[in-house]
């Protein structure tokens, strides 16, 4: 079945070298970026969904040197951050997008071996992204199921700071109730 997705990537520079990385749809690359110096990544493909699908974003070519650090803190890096996918003009639920895994590969130190809930690319490796067809109804059914992790952060804007401190502390003093 034809779809369509679009993908935003934020990437990061240290100002020498930027990031290197492909997107691969089922074992297809469907571009490849080497050394990419631009702030950010937005592209959106025609594809052919099958049944199930796996959607991998690459990060390579960076060594432990391409991490600038002064006085302890990191102040330049060469990375990708996943900012956002959308297929056939309906975003992925950002918790779906955090489920999946990202599975470093090739790097000089010891590193587990996947990571979960981290859209950050530091090292190499591979986020893998598991969907179904047909897309729409499959993200749609994550938005559905993941609505319950979001209401929350849905209402945040609508207090300022004070009140949602004292709504917070309220919501504490209830659960550990509940707890004790």
């Amino acid at each position: 079945m034809k779809e369509q997705l679009e993908i935003k990537i934020t990437t990061f520079n240290n100002r020498l070298k930027g990031p290197t990385f492909e997107i691969e749809l089922n074992g297809k690359i469907l571009d490849k970026q080497v050394n990419y110096l631009s702030d950010t990544y937005n592209n959106c493909f025609d594809i052919l969904s099958e049944s199930k699908n796996k959607l991998v974003i690459r990060h390579s070519n960076k060594t432990p040197k391409d991490t600038l650090v002064q006085d302890g803190k990191v102040v330049a890096d060469v990375a990708i951050r996943l900012d956002h996918l959308k297929f056939n003009n309906i975003s992925c639920h950002p918790v779906d997008l955090h489920e999946n895994f990202f599975y470093p590969e090739n790097w000089k130190y010891e590193v587990e071996d996947k990571i979960k809930n981290n859209l950050y690319f530091g090292f190499n490796g591979r986020y893998e992204y598991c969907f179904e067809s047909p897309v729409t109804k499959y993200v749609l059914a994550q938005h559905k199921k993941h609505s319950k992790d979001d209401f929350v952060l849905e209402q945040l804007d609508k207090y300022s700071d004070e009140k949602f401190v004292k709504l917070l502390k309220h919501h504490i003093e209830v659960e550990s109730k509940n707890f004790l």
